[in-house]
């Protein structure tokens, strides 16, 4: 949940404009919905898979949400389990020794379990682990008992309970540093369930036995796109079934906006609403809780409209383009545009100047064959040597694929084209006299 932080890049004009106070798109009023919606539902149990709370430095803010949850969960039965994670090592036991209510499993690094329980009988175990420190470079499963491995808990319920294992941890990674854990090391522990947290990016999916990660309650930047909010986790025999609610007060969506046919800025702004109605017919059946949906949307398309005027169409959108559908409010927060021009590469191609060698690429590039491996073969190691830089290292999730380093280069292409024309243009219209020579 990371309670303490706020999503960047909100608007003011949500709040001067559409009156959303902007704290009410917070961590902190997406934890308050999901209690409430705990409550109406009449779970048996919440589970939260660490960074429950931003950092120690957020301690008091994230207190006061935290307990006015637990307490009116607890008031009604529900119990509320937690594990923690590299974010909150500290905040959270802090938090735990005073909330009433409120289960921490695996303090201090070791394997814990507890018993969620309904008119007094077992319901479902929980088997959690808690970092112990801020890094772990460990595997966590490493430490569990010899005895839990093979299904043995030694308590009151019987081994053959509904259990699920709560953990934060960094799933496949290459990188040590926050408790890394291969995804083949699960199968062999036979849990009903492993419910994980530290990536943002919800991948758990129900049936059988679901593994992955739950994803963050609210999307806090831009880059955290697609829908956000609690897990409703019901177990059948043999298998659990799961559905997201759709309750964070704020997502962040990606959006395509094909320009193809568009003349002029007007034609731009239209493709653009058009996009943004479908996106919103696309998303409302699901959003239960969301007020303002954040957009980046993307140019794509051959269009005849230069760079000119996309640049003036972008900066409107981002500037000026909100619109409330359906009592939620779409804005736009930036736009990419990977429109290509319409253009006659053929024709250019078979010219003899500079633009005939840019059009001879860009047909290379499209046309994917031996001489567009040629020119990503050339590429790659000048983007990997920028890739790579210490100031860009860590933003890298591997080198750039084929497809990547070749869409790249057709968008450059495509670019330089058409900045070409542009210069050849205005040098015709200033000395129209003069014949110009590439």
């Amino acid at each position: 949940m990371h309670l303490g932080r706020r999503p960047s890049r909100l608007p003011a004009e949500l709040e001067g404009l559409h009156g959303i106070p902007l704290s009410s798109l917070d961590p902190r009023a997406a934890w308050a919905t999901t209690v409430e919606r705990a409550l109406e539902l009449e779970v048996d149990a919440v589970l939260l898979a660490g960074d429950v709370v931003d950092s120690k430095n957020h301690f008091m803010e994230a207190y006061g949400a935290l307990f006015s949850g637990v307490e009116r969960l607890a008031a009604a039965g529900v119990d509320v389990v937690a594990v923690a994670g590299n974010h909150d090592v500290t905040a959270l036991p802090r938090l735990a020794r005073e909330l009433e209510g409120f289960t921490l499993l695996g303090r201090g690094g070791q394997w814990a379990t507890h018993l969620v329980r309904r008119a007094g009988e077992p319901l479902v175990r929980v088997l959690g682990w808690s970092f112990p420190r801020r890094r772990v470079e460990s595997n966590p499963l490493d430490a569990l008992p010899d005895a839990w491995r093979g299904g043995r808990f030694g308590d009151e319920a019987s081994d053959d309970l509904p259990t699920v294992g709560l953990l934060h941890c960094d799933l496949d990674s290459t990188d040590r540093d926050y408790a890394p854990v291969p995804t083949a090391a699960f199968a062999q522990l036979g849990l009903s369930a492993w419910f994980l947290g530290h990536i943002h990016q919800p991948s758990i999916h129900g049936g059988g036995r679901p593994l992955g990660y739950l994803g963050s309650l609210v999307g806090l930047d831009p880059g955290e796109q697609g829908v956000r909010g609690p897990w409703l986790a019901t177990s059948e025999p043999g298998r659990w079934e799961l559905e997201q609610l759709v309750l964070s007060p704020i997502l962040w969506e990606s959006l395509e906006v094909d320009l193809t046919g568009c003349e002029g800025p007007d034609a731009l702004e239209a493709a653009s609403i058009r996009a943004m109605k479908d996106l919103a017919r696309h998303l409302g059946p699901r959003l239960e809780g969301t007020r303002a949906v954040g957009l980046r949307p993307r140019f794509v398309g051959r269009t005849q409209l230069t760079a000119a005027e996309r640049r003036l169409g972008a900066e409107r959108a981002a500037n000026q383009l909100q619109l409330k559908l359906d009592g939620v409010v779409y804005f736009v927060d930036r736009i990419h545009d990977d429109t290509r021009p319409a253009l006659d590469l053929e024709a250019l191609a078979a010219r003899q100047d500079p633009l005939a060698l840019v059009a001879r690429r860009l047909l290379d590039l499209q046309e994917g064959g031996e001489a567009c491996a040629a020119l990503v073969a050339a590429a790659r190691p000048r983007l990997e040597a920028v890739a790579s830089h210490g100031n860009f290292g860590a933003l890298q999730d591997g080198p750039p694929g084929d497809e990547e380093v070749r869409a790249l280069l057709m968008r450059t292409a495509a670019r330089a084209l058409e900045e070409l024309l542009a210069q050849k243009s205005e040098r015709a219209e200033s000395e129209p006299l003069e014949e110009v020579r590439g």
